[in-house]
């Protein structure tokens, strides 16, 4: 399960989305490969079939966002078996950008969580606003 549908609101301010990167091999560079080209866009990436992995600009910030992925996985995981997952809507995302903006010290180079995505554009993927590094 992919933990890419814009459900809760802390993760599109601070995540964006969480991308999942194709299985590699532990130690070799199957698993580099799969990861690179989620790096430069995203700073939390589901592995498949191994965990997740987050990064910041301190230890800290990768681990708070960890903890916000843990956190995200586990509603998802919820809402799911319910069958209640309700994602926001665009209205509703425009406005969290607005707010993610606002906040000092967002450091997220993330893309808009995939609701977002105009799939008629010639480049599918929008960035979503963020500070400067």
């Amino acid at each position: 399960m992919a933990l890419d549908k814009p459900l809760v609101s802390e993760v599109v301010i601070g995540l964006g989305s969480i991308p999942l990167a194709r299985y590699g091999t532990p130690g070799t560079h199957e698993l580099a490969e799969a990861l690179e080209p989620f790096v430069p866009e995203y700073d939390a990436i589901l592995m498949a079939n191994h965990g997740v992995v987050t990064y910041g600009d301190s230890l800290c910030q990768a681990y708070m966002k960890m903890e916000t992925v843990e956190h995200f996985a586990q509603i998802t995981l919820v809402t799911h078996i319910l069958g209640r997952q309700e994602a926001l809507g665009n209205e509703e995302l425009d406005k969290l950008l607005v707010v993610r903006s606002r906040y000092q010290g967002i450091r997220s180079s993330a893309a808009r969580p995939l609701s977002m995505v105009d799939d008629s554009a010639p480049s599918a993927r929008k960035r979503m606003p963020s500070s400067p590094r």
